[in-house]
Parts: C-alpha cells; sequence; structure tokens
C-alpha cells in the first residue's frame, strides 16, 4: 500500500483499509491474550468495521476515527493526503508482521497490533488536525489512549518483529594479496599493509564485525614497478561474522599503507576503503587504490583548492564475501534406466529396485567416505511399475556458501532385489552414481551413470539415473526462503580460489599461459573481447574475459577435483588397471575453449582438445605446487621482514607428469583469420597417479578414416537409389542428383547425408554424434515453451549456407556449442530441440528435407526493371516425434514454433504385441499351417490399414494415388490423334492407347517410391490427407542410435515412418534404408558423442536485464533521433511512468500468448460471432485463423488432446493458461480509457519480437519494416514517439526481447486521418482498440446529449 501512496494514488482509502486491519488485529489478539475476553467474530470486510461480541469500545472508537480521519483528508486536500500516505507507508510493515501473525503467536503480535493502531492514530490525528476539527481530535485521542493500554512487547518478540533488512546474517571472509605496486614520491618503500573491516564511520556507527586487524610481511617495493607474490598471502581465512543487509553498505574493508622506519615510529602513509555492499556484489579480484594520507592543515588546503588526493599505492587482492545458508535440497521424481548391453540386464528388470542418498551437510563433508553427511532411503519401487520414486519423505539441508554448496556432490547407491517386506533395509548395491552441486541453485534436473566397481568393462555401467533437486535457499537459522526487495547481494562468479579446494582431493590442473593470433570478432575495433572455457567430467569452469586484445595473456589456473564414485579406485590395486581406467576414461577429454565475450552471443575463437591419456602418457617429469610453478627463491635482503611461516597444503611441491601444449593450434574458429590462431597451457594432476595408471591412446585418424570410406559408400548407394527413383518419375524431387557436379555448378540437389565434421576437431563424424539426452526444467517439458525457448536463440546462417541453399559438412554444431554461443543457423535449432526432446523420452528423431524457396526480386543490369529469380530448392531441417496415441508423427518446426501432426503414421509398439498376441492365439487354435499363414496375413493387413477389410486388393501391394503433376509427366504412348476426328478406327485406338495408359499409371502407384493411398485419405474423423505442410521433401532422419534415408515417396506426407520394418520382402527396396544395418556394422562403426552431458547456464540477473532493456531504449531512441535530425523533423520522446506501464502490461501478454500451444486456444471452439472483444483482439493479433473449420493445419486434433490420458496434465495447463490470458486482455480493454494519451492526441503504435539483442540486427532490420518507416516518416507537427523494450530472460541466458513503438499525434477527423501511420499486418494500434460495451453506451449516450444540446443552440 505504501508503494501505490507513493507513486502519487491518493492514500486515505490506504488509511481506511489499514484501520480496519488494525481493529481486526486487536480484536483477535486481546481474545488471545486476556481469558476474560469473547472470543471475536470475523472482521466484515466490506464494512470495515471490527464489530464483534467482546470487544472493546475502543476498537470500534479506533474504526471510526480513522474513517473519519480518512474522509476528512479527502477535504483537506493534497496535503492531507499527502500526510495519510506516509503514515500508511509507515505502517505498512509494521501492519504485515501484526496480522500475519495473529494465529500463530498470540502475545506475540499484540505489540504489533499496538505499533499498528500508532501509526494509523498518528496519520488521522495529522489530518485531522490539518483541518482544524477538534471533536475529530478528541476521537482521535481515544484511539491513542486505547494504544497505551496495550502491553509492551518483550525483547525477544522484538527481534522476530525485525524487517528483513535488520536481520542479521552470517558472512564467510577470505582475503588474500596478489600484488603491490608503489606510485608515490620515493624511488622505493620499505613497507607493509594493514588490513581491517569495520564501520565507515566509527563514531555513528558501531562495529559489529568482530574481526582483528591482519598485517601484511614488510615488502621492499620499487616505483612503478607491480610486485607480484608468487603464493598470494592470505590475511583472512574463511572468517565468520554477523551483520544485517543495511548495515553492509555502512561497513567498509580498509587498506592502510605503512612505512618501515627502523630508527622511529612507523609512517602512516595512505588509505584505501571499499564498502562491503560492493564487495559482496562485485568481481572477487580487485584492485584497491592507496590515498595518501594528510595532516589535517594540507587537506584542508587541498579540499579548498578542490585538488583531488594523489595515489601512493595499488593494492590488489582476491576478497570474497559471501553470505552463509541454509540450503534445503528436495529430491523428486527420480527414475533409473538400465543398460541393455548389461550381462545381467533381464534378470535384474525383473527386480525391484530401491535408492539410498548420500548428501552432503557443509563444505567440509565427503559424500563418497561417508564423512558428515545425512543419509535416506527411498521405497522399494512398485512390482513392474518401473523404477520410479516421486520424492523422498524429508528434505536435506546444506549449511554454508553457494561456492562451498558448488563444490560439493552427493551419491546415489542403487540396490536391487525381491524384497519380502516393503520395509527390508537392502543390502545388495548394484552400483552408485556421483552428482556434482555445481548448478543445483539455478539448474534442478541431474543425470548420472550408474557404475559398479568391478573389473570387467562390460558390468562397469548398470545404468542412467534421472531426477531433480530443488533448491531453496534460506538465511543460516531461518527456515523459510525470504523475499528481499532488492535481491540478496551475489558476488560475481569466477574461477574458484585454492582456499575453496578440499586438500583431501586429489586435482586436475589446467593452467592457460596466453593466446596468440585470435580471430578478429569485432571488426569496427579491429580486437575481440577473449575469455576461457574449460570443460572436463561434466564440469565447466569460467575465466577471466580481457577486452580489446588478440593476443591475451591469462597466466590463469583452473582445478577440477577428481572424484570417483567408489573411494577404492585409487587405492586398490586390484582396480589399477581395470575399473579405474574405465573411470578416467568415462571423465572425457579436457576442453579448451576461447570465446569472444557479448551480451547477446558469443563468437567461438578456437577450441582444442586433450585426452586424459595424454597427460598419463607424458614423458615430463617436473616439481610443481596446486598453483603452478615452484616460486623461486628471493635474495635474504627482499625477505628481511618475511614471517617466517608453515607451507599450505597447495604449496607442497609434488613430482608430476605435465602435459605441455605450448603454441598448441586452435581449430573451429568460423571467422576468418589470416593466421594460425594458437594457445599455451600446461595440464597436470596434483598428486599424480602411480606410473603404471596409463591409458592406451586412441586412433582418431583411423576413425576419420573409416568414416570416409563409409561416406563414400553411402552416397553411391543413394545415387543408385535416385536413379531408380527418376524412371518413373523424372522431374519429382526424388530424381534430384545427390551430389554436386562440377559441370553444372547451381543445380537444385536432393542430398542425403550421413555425416559431418566435428566443431572442436574437426574429424569427420556421424551426425547422430552430434545429439545427447538434455535434461531441463519441469517448465521447459512443456511442447510450447520449449519451442519458443529454442525460437528465441538468434537464427545466423554463415554467408555460403544461405547462398548455395545447402548445408556444408562444417555447418553443424553440438548443443553445448549452440548454448554457449546462443547463436545458430535452423540446423543447429533442430539438433539442440531433439536433443531436449531426447531427454524427456520422447521418440525424437531430425529430419533434413528441402523446401522450395522464391527468392526476392532483383534488378536487372540497367537497374531499371526487376526480375524475378526462379525457385530454387533449399534444405531444411526440423524435428519429428513418434507419439503412441493413433500413430501420430509431429513435426516440430523451431522456426516458426508450430507444430504439424500427422495422424496414422506409424504403428507403435504397442499394437505390434497385441498383433504378436492374436498370432499366437491363432497358431494355438488353427487346424493347419496354411489357414495360420492366410489368418496372420489378414490380421497384419487389418491392423496397418483401417480400410483394407473394404479394399477387395488388400491382399495386394498397397495401391497408390498418382497427382495430376505425375499424369502430366507420363510419356506420350503413339501419335496423338488429330481433332474432331471420331472414325471408328480412331476410336479403337484411343481405347488402345488409354488402355496403355491405365496399365502405366497402375504399374507406377504399386511403386515404393509412389504416394501411399491409405495416406491420402479425406475425412474429419479418420482422415489422413495433410496438405498444410511447409515442407517438400523429406531425405534423412537420425536420432542418437541410427540414421535412415528415405527410399519412399520424397513427400513427408505421403509415407509412413516405420523405422524398424526396413523392408516387407527379401529383393524389394527398403522403406527406409538404415546407415548402419547389423549389429557387426554397429561394432565396426562405434562412434563416441561430442558431449556427454550439456551445462545450461542460468538465465539472467534481473540487474543485467535492466541494463540491456535501457541500453536498447537508448540506442532505437537515438536512431530516431539522427534519421530525424538529417531530414529536419523534430523528435521528442513522452517517457511517463504510467504510460510505460501501460505498454508493459501489453507486451506481457504478448509474450504469454508465445508460450501457449495455438491448439489449445478455446476461441477456435467459437463461432465468430460468438466472440468477445477480448477474443477478436486476441485473434486479429495472434493471426491464427478464425474458427475450427478454417484452421490452416492440424485439422485431426492433435497427440496432446485431452482425451489422452497421458496428457491430460499437459491440456488442463494449457486451458487454464488461455484463460489467464483471456482474462489479462479483457482487463486490458476495460482500462483502455485510462490509458494516458495527451490532451488532443492519438496513440498509436506496433510492437515486434526479435530472437535476439543485438542492437545492430535489430536496427538493420527496422529499417527495413514498413511500419516503422512509415512512423519516422511522419511530418506532422508535434508528435511524441514510445519506445518501450522488454527483455524476458531465458534459461542458458536467452533473451525473448519484445521492442514497442509508440506515437502520439494530433487529432483529426476521421477523413484526415487515413494517411497517419498505423499499426499494419494484424498488430493492432492501442488507441484502436474495441472498446468495452458499457463504454460504449457512455461514449453514445454522451454523443446523443451533445447532439441535443447543439439543436437546441440552433
Amino acid at each position: 500500500l505504501g508503494k501505490d501512496a507513493i507513486k502519487g494514488v491518493p492514500g486515505q482509502q490506504f488509511v481506511a483499509q489499514g484501520a480496519e486491519h488494525v481493529g481486526d488485529a486487536y480484536v483477535q489478539l486481546d481474545g488471545a491474550a486476556r481469558a476474560g475476553y469473547n472470543t471475536a467474530a470475523p472482521v466484515v470486510a466490506a464494512g470495515g468495521a471490527a464489530v464483534a461480541e467482546g470487544a472493546t469500545e475502543g476498537a470500534a472508537a479506533a474504526t471510526q476515527v480513522a474513517k473519519v480521519g480518512a474522509g476528512q483528508a479527502v477535504v483537506a486536500g493534497q496535503a492531507g493526503a499527502n500526510l495519510a500516505s506516509r503514515g500508511a507507508k509507515g505502517s505498512k510493515g509494521i501492519a504485515a508482521v501484526g496480522v500475519g501473525k495473529v494465529s500463530q503467536v498470540g502475545v506475540r503480535t499484540l505489540q504489533a497490533g499496538r505499533q499498528v493502531t500508532s501509526e494509523a492514530t498518528s496519520a488521522a490525528e495529522s489530518a485531522a488536525g490539518f483541518n482544524s476539527d477538534k471533536p475529530l481530535r478528541k476521537k482521535a485521542g481515544l484511539l491513542s489512549r486505547l494504544r497505551r493500554s496495550l502491553p509492551d512487547m518483550d525483547e525477544e518478540e522484538k527481534k522476530k518483529a525485525v524487517s528483513v533488512m535488520d536481520k542479521l546474517r552470517f558472512w564467510e571472509f577470505i582475503c588474500s594479496v596478489r600484488s603491490i605496486q608503489y606510485v608515490g614520491k620515493d624511488k622505493q618503500i620499505d613497507c607493509f599493509f594493514a588490513v581491517s573491516l569495520g564501520p565507515e564511520n566509527r563514531h555513528l556507527h558501531k562495529n559489529h564485525v568482530k574481526l582483528l586487524t591482519e598485517y601484511t610481511p614488510a615488502y621492499i617495493v620499487h616505483k612503478s614497478e607491480p610486485y607480484s607474490l608468487d603464493t598470494p598471502f592470505i590475511m583472512y581465512d574463511k572468517k565468520l561474522f554477523s551483520l544485517s543487509y543495511k548495515e553492509l553498505k555502512k561497513h567498509v574493508l580498509t587498506v592502510q599503507l605503512w612505512k618501515v622506519s627502523s630508527f622511529t615510529f612507523n609512517v602512516y602513509r595512505g588509505i584505501g576503503q571499499v564498502s562491503l555492499e560492493k564487495v559482496a556484489t562485485r568481481d572477487a579480484n580487485m584492485s584497491i587504490r592507496i590515498k595518501e594520507k594528510l595532516r589535517k592543515k594540507d587537506a584542508e588546503e587541498k579540499k579548498k583548492k578542490k585538488t583531488p588526493l594523489s595515489d601512493v599505492a595499488v593494492f590488489e587482492c582476491t576478497v570474497n564475501l559471501e553470505e552463509v545458508f541454509d540450503f534445503r535440497l528436495f529430491c523428486e521424481n527420480w527414475s533409473l534406466e538400465m543398460t541393455h548391453q548389461h550381462p545381467e540386464y533381464h534378470k535384474r528388470a525383473k527386480e525391484r529396485k530401491s535408492l539410498t542418498f548420500v548428501m552432503p551437510k557443509s563444505a567440509s563433508s565427503d559424500a563418497s567416505k561417508g564423512a558428515f553427511v545425512s543419509t535416506q532411503r527411498v521405497s522399494w519401487s512398485e512390482p513392474n511399475g518401473g523404477f520410479y520414486w516421486s520424492k523422498l519423505t524429508r528434505p536435506f539441508v546444506f549449511r554454508g556458501t553457494r561456492t562451498g554448496l558448488s563444490n560439493q556432490f552427493f551419491i546415489i547407491k542403487v540396490h536391487s532385489g525381491n524384497p519380502v517386506a516393503e520395509q527390508q533395509i537392502p543390502f545388495n548395491s548394484i552400483g552408485k552414481v556421483l552428482m556434482g552441486l555445481t548448478s543445483v541453485i539455478n539448474i534442478s534436473v541431474f543425470k548420472g551413470q550408474v557404475k559398479a566397481l568391478d573389473s570387467q568393462e562390460s558390468r562397469f555401467n548398470v545404468g542412467m539415473i534421472t531426477g531433480s533437486v530443488k533448491c531453496i535457499m534460506c538465511s543460516r537459522g531461518e527456515e523459510t526462503s525470504e523475499d528481499i526487495p532488492q535481491g540478496r547481494p551475489t558476488q560475481m562468479k569466477s574461477a574458484s580460489t585454492v582456499t575453496h579446494l578440499n586438500p583431501r582431493e586429489r586435482h586436475l590442473v589446467v593452467i592457460v599461459h596466453k593466446c596468440e593470433s585470435l580471430a578478429v570478432a569485432d571488426p569496427e575495433k579491429g580486437s575481440s573481447d577473449p575469455y576461457l572455457r574449460i570443460k572436463w567430467d561434466n564440469m565447466v569452469q569460467r575465466g577471466p574475459m580481457l577486452r580489446n586484445t588478440v593476443r591475451p595473456v591469462y597466466n590463469h589456473a583452473f582445478y577440477f577435483p577428481v572424484r570417483f564414485v567408489h573411494s577404492a579406485l585409487p587405492v586398490d590395486k586390484k582396480y589399477r588397471f581395470t575399473a579405474l581406467k574405465y573411470e578416467l576414461k568415462s571423465k572425457g577429454d579436457i576442453i579448451i575453449q576461447v570465446w569472444d565475450d557479448d551480451d547477446t552471443s558469443a563468437e567461438a575463437l578456437g577450441f582444442v582438445t586433450v585426452g586424459v591419456e595424454e597427460i598419463l602418457r607424458s614423458k615430463s617429469k617436473e616439481k610443481r605446487t596446486l598453483r603452478g610453478h615452484p616460486p623461486k627463491k628471493k635474495d635474504e635482503e627482499e625477505n628481511e621482514y618475511a614471517k617466517a611461516r608453515k607451507k599450505q597444503w597447495y604449496e607442497i611441491e609434488r613430482e608430476v607428469r605435465v602435459f605441455d601444449g605450448a603454441r598448441t593450434e586452435l581449430l573451429g574458429c568460423m571467422l576468418p583469420n589470416n593466421n594460425t590462431a594458437l594457445v599455451s597451457f600446461e595440464a597436470f594432476f596434483y598428486k599424480d597417479f602411480p606410473q603404471d595408471v596409463i591409458l592406451e591412446p586412441r586412433a582418431a585418424e583411423e576413425d576419420s578414416d573409416i568414416w570416409k570410406d563409409k561416406k563414400k559408400a553411402w552416397e553411391r548407394e543413394m545415387a543408385e537409389f535416385a536413379r531408380t527413383y527418376a524412371q518413373p518419375f523424372p522431374d519429382s524431387i526424388g530424381a534430384k542428383r545427390c551430389k554436386d557436379d562440377t559441370y553444372m555448378r547451381g543445380e537444385n540437389l536432393r542430398r542425403f547425408p550421413c555425416t559431418a565434421y566435428d566443431p572442436q576437431t574437426t574429424e569427420l563424424i556421424p551426425l547422430p554424434a552430434f545429439l545427447v539426452r538434455i535434461i531441463t526444467p519441469e517448465e521447459y517439458s512443456n511442447p510450447a515453451m520449449l519451442l519458443h525457448w529454442v525460437n528465441c536463440i538468434t537464427f545466423h546462417s554463415t554467408s555460403r549456407q544461405q547462398r548455395s541453399g545447402q548445408i556444408p559438412d562444417a555447418g553443424w554444431k553440438d548443443p553445448q556449442y549452440m548454448l554457449f554461443s546462443r547463436k545458430g543457423p535452423p540446423q543447429d535449432h533442430a539438433i539442440l530441440l531433439c536433443s531436449v526432446l531426447l531427454g524427456s523420452k520422447k521418440d525424437a528423431y531430425v529430419v533434413k528435407g528441402t523446401i522450395w524457396v522464391q527468392d526476392e526480386e532483383e534488378p536487372t543490369k540497367d537497374g531499371k526493371h526487376k526480375v524475378k529469380k526462379r525457385a530454387r530448392l533449399v534444405e531444411h531441417v526440423w524435428v519429428m516425434t513418434r507419439e503412441t496415441v493413433n500413430g501420430f508423427v509431429t513435426f516440430w518446426e523451431p522456426c516458426t514454433r508450430e507444430m504439424y501432426h500427422l495422424p496414422y503414421r506409424w504403428k507403435p509398439p504397442s499394437q505390434k504385441r497385441q498383433k504378436t498376441r492374436k498370432k499366437k492365439l491363432r497358431r494355438k487354435g488353427s487346424g493347419g499351417a496354411d489357414e495360420e499363414e492366410a489368418d496372420d496375413g489378414a490380421g497384419d493387413e487389418d491392423e496397418e490399414n483401417p480400410q483394407a477389410a473394404d479394399d477387395p486388393r488388400s491382399d495386394e501391394v498397397q495401391d497408390i494415388l498418382l497427382g495430376q503433376e505425375d499424369v502430366e509427366a507420363l510419356p506420350t504412348i503413339g501419335r496423338m490423334p488429330r481433332a474432331k476426328q471420331k472414325s471408328a478406327s480412331d476410336i479403337k485406338k484411343r481405347g488402345a492407347r488409354e488402355a496403355l495408359q491405365n496399365r502405366l499409371l497402375e504399374q507406377r502407384e504399386k511403386l515404393p517410391v509412389a504416394p501411399k493411398r491409405e495416406m491420402l485419405r479425406e475425412g474429419e474423423e479418420e482422415g489422413t490427407l495433410v496438405d498444410w505442410l511447409p515442407y517438400d521433401s523429406i531425405d534423412v532422419v537420425f536420432n542418437m542410435d541410427n540414421l535412415w534415408a528415405n527410399t519412399q515417396n520424397h513427400h513427408p506426407a505421403c509415407i509412413t515412418y516405420n523405422f524398424e520394418e526396413q523392408t516387407a520382402k527379401e529383393g524389394e527396396t527398403p522403406m527406409w534404408t538404415p546407415l548402419i544395418k547389423n549389429k557387426q556394422e554397429a561394432k565396426d562403426y562405434a562412434w563416441e558423442y561430442i558431449n556427454t552431458d550439456v551445462l545450461i547456464e542460468p538465465a539472467l540477473e534481473s540487474s543485467v536485464v535492466s541494463r540491456l532493456e535501457d541500453s536498447m531504449e537508448t540506442e532505437m531512441e537515438e536512431n530516431m533521433r539522427l534519421y530525424r535530425g538529417k531530414r529536419g523533423y523534430d523528435t521528442f520522446f513522452d517517457k511517463r511512468e504510467d504510460l510505460n506501464k501501460q505498454v508493459t502490461d501489453f507486451l506481457d501478454v504478448q509474450e504469454k500468448a508465445r508460450r501457449l500451444d495455438i491448439d489449445f486456444c478455446p476461441t477456435y471452439r467459437k463461432e465468430p460471432k460468438d466472440w468477445t472483444s477480448a477474443e477478436k483482439y486476441l485473434m486479429e493479433t495472434l493471426q491464427v485463423g478464425k474458427n475450427t473449420k478454417m484452421r490452416p493445419y492440424n485439422r485431426y486434433s492433435s497427440p496432446y488432446h485431452p482425451d489422452n490420458s497421458e496428457n491430460s496434465f499437459y491440456s488442463l495447463q494449457q486451458d487454464s493458461a488461455w484463460e489467464e490470458v483471456e482474462r489479462q486482455v479483457g482487463q486490458f480493454l476495460d482500462n483502455l480509457y485510462l490509458f494516458p494519451t495527451r490532451k488532443g492526441k492519438i496513440f498509436k503504435g506496433f510492437p515486434v519480437h526479435f530472437s535476439t539483442a543485438d542492437k545492430e540486427v535489430i536496427r538493420s532490420f527496422l529499417m527495413g519494416l514498413a511500419d516503422y518507416l512509415e512512423m519516422i516518416n511522419c511530418k506532422e507537427e508535434g508528435l511524441l514517439f514510445t519506445v518501450k523494450c522488454k527483455i524476458y530472460p531465458l534459461l542458458g541466458g536467452i533473451q525473448s526481447t519484445w521492442l514497442y513503438f509508440g506515437i502520439q499525434m494530433p487529432q483529426r477527423p476521421p477523413d484526415e486521418n487515413k494517411d497517419q501511420p498505423g499499426a499494419k499486418n494484424g498488430q493492432k494500434a492501442l488507441a484502436e482498440l474495441p472498446m468495452p460495451e458499457v463504454m460504449k453506451d457512455k461514449e453514445e449516450k454522451k454523443e446523443a446529449d451533445e447532439e441535443d444540446d447543439l439543436k437546441q443552440d440552433i
């Protein structure tokens, strides 16, 4: 209420409401505190007075006085309203505490009610005093005396009534010195530094930080020469103190510079301070400038001259300040999928399963050894019900900082057996899985491989387990999460310092020294902003970013803990050459990536892949600490003041095998670069493995050669199929060539790709290797939301692909690359979308096909005329899923967020199992083998084709319907008859030709490449004809297991999708030709996936989004101002808060509608005449059609229909969401008459959605948009423009960007408004929206009254 009052809303109504709540609180609290009081009755909200049996006259007087005071505040005018607003604002927080605690704490909230009464009384007295109403002031005094009669709250209860900003929070503080630099007057200085924490003004604020001042050793530092410490000196190591959010702003980190003097006292030379609030919200690596310390007289003279204090030193340090939380971890929706290749798969699949969770309690826990952990077991899975567990009985609690939580891991033990009782404790553990908690705060989904401690590799991998861990962040000592108005202080995440690492663990250390000759990502600056990403064992760490350089020098170390799910692996010699090697191999390669930094997207500057076996096979043995090279010994003179101290665990020198990656070539950069990009790094294991632990090298070149040969054989096979297709259908897409000819450049091709180049290693790999199962939060498993998320990733294709219309072999990227770069061509969008669908346990496939595209007109050489370019065949990629409902096949189009549902396109496994059971039953009751075979054939045909019983030729090859274009393409048989000849011989010849033509047609209809007749059936209920697909051919389909080529008809709507049934009869052409044809080829051509897991970054923080929105609005306004200024037009902008609020609400509706499934729009179920104003506006804005009969696609329902029990929750969710959108649209239209348009002006505008937040891309697009050009070219006087940007952050750092452009122009008669800029292409202007019926009546009545007045005047 206080916030609304600040915004200008009259506060009198809030005072009345506050008084009502005061009376309610007093009545209920008085009854709870005093046994003599009667039970209070419920408060009547409409009446506003707390009238109940047993209430005192004081409460009634308080209510009455507050009401009267509120009424007088209205009369008193604006001044009284302001006073009442301040009163409401002051009582807001206390009223919430008082009223909220009524039913829980009883006497505790009496004082809260007293404070509410006090604040309301003060507001009423102020309003009454302003009006000089003595009786009113007398009544206000009654309430004041009533307030004094309430008992006071004790100290303990006062602490609990404190606001969230005043509550004490626990903080962990770490501070270490990296380097120092002296910039004073002396040539050199003997100095030391004193570091302390305390209030900025010790006279005004009490020091709540009870930490002693710490001192550095003394150093001899030369002027302007940085003195870098070989090992950072740690001053504070994980020190704890308590401080509230409010006090955080008032406390500072103070660094003092002292000059050492051998004969007298040390000299105080300077001081530097930084607020703890800045420390807690900025990067941990910071530079503190030390300002000179002057005498009081000298300081006053400089202040008079306005001369700033000069710097005397720069203090480079790393400061980690993080809040300590109680993280509540809820484990839900866990499922187990057994590995089919395991020798005991069939046995264990029949047994029941149970899980045991081992979760850490703090940063010092070790889940692998069971040290300081929490353990919880879930019940046995249901018999024959699958391996699924909904949730655990209670949550786990982890106490520590965000960094401490991210460095921890938990273990899940999997048990198998057939328990006698449900409560039987499992003893048999078939495997364990280790999962890191790196991103649990932002990403709740987890996936891990269950591994068994076994020396046989076939038994090592047991299965895959998936689930979610929801993290609720509570301050230490709190049980619930709090709503912090400004958000909790969060330090920017960077690579961990060594103090956060566990000294008991082994670590992989990767030290990147520098990069050379990087590509230029920003042509305007001629440089790049490179940063590092290192990935290993499903962990990703990001390094520092250096701006405006192509030769960055990092010298940055990355630390990856080497964790084993079985603690005996690195110790027991029994598994040293078996299970230990399997475990190290499963962790994958070390991938070093260099990226160019950008808020909206990123450019890859190069990749390097290093296998773990390369480190273990290195012959270079050197001494290393955890930080790298051991520090060099310095002269004794420089260490004169150094303190002798014990070495830390990370400073101990160890002999390790070091992989030297000096000047290694960076691969995978798509930007032009005349030089070879290089990177220098080294990698080693700190606490190296025993010398006999060596992994076998991989033969990468041999694998690449194998796939080159496989690709050639595949292309020959597809070329032969194309020639076979061209014989009956020479002019169709299927007859196009499969390979580009040197002498026929620019021809339309129909290619069947099976391989592509790895973006990181540039090796040739199969297309299925690009896929990976990605598990996303539940919100993003929603089909409509998932399509919206993928669609919001920027679409960017290479110039080569745009020019040729063909996808190059280097044009495919894996999902991790796509998510890091946040942009890519349609094929990369399809790869990501399919990977997410596979993670959602969908039967998903990536589909590559072609589309006929008509390019824009191009001018002739003389430039006078324009000629249309001929249509060309362009390759396109989308996603397909097979649903079990009615044999649906769904096409997912990420470019347009549309789903196309094709019924009866495949035979689900359930139908096949039913058919097998029927066969067995017929065998038992059959009298002979002939009858059995006949029955089997009939049963198969009936189930596959529902109309087979009506077709007399159902036992033959399926008939094919020939299209008109195919009929016209038939060759002419014999000589064509002359016109108007009707002789008997000609009629006879014509009959013979027609008979021959019919026989040829029948033969072509029976060919495997002809369209299938059962796919062309019309009808509302059991129809199969789909003629609204945007695709013209389907060529290849692939998932993670295999790739298939379409050897049926080329059109996707005229074929079936039974990949398992490769051929009907031996010797015939299969419907789908697989790349891997048998089990032997599966072994010979086994491939490794590019990614085994994908890291998805969290959504952008609100502060970053606000900065992007402000920057976008400024850029667009400046663009409009410059454009109109060149033409001599003035440009003014209307930036009122109420106007921006209305436009923001308008954009919120637009964004919500994009996240919904259009098939569930309730407007489709009504006739246009029955639509409300909200439904009319909704349909016109979305441009989706008018009713069910006129819908452009999905006429045969969808697999997500409410009748399908599997997706019933989804349908209910969509219906509820559509109702909410319609409600918001209706509310928006009802309040349209309050739209804050300037007097005498009309408001028009249009929204535009972008899949990028790149200002350059958006500006270039807008300059080609007709609505935008019409608006900025308006020549009228007195125009006011409005530009509003709204960015909705999505998972992975992706943004859904909306821009609204509005214009206010002078109001003119209707005839003169024809040429004014408005909204086109279905986008309604705000001022043109339909008016509510009530307002229409008022407007009509007003117009009629004005007309009567005018007649009377005449």
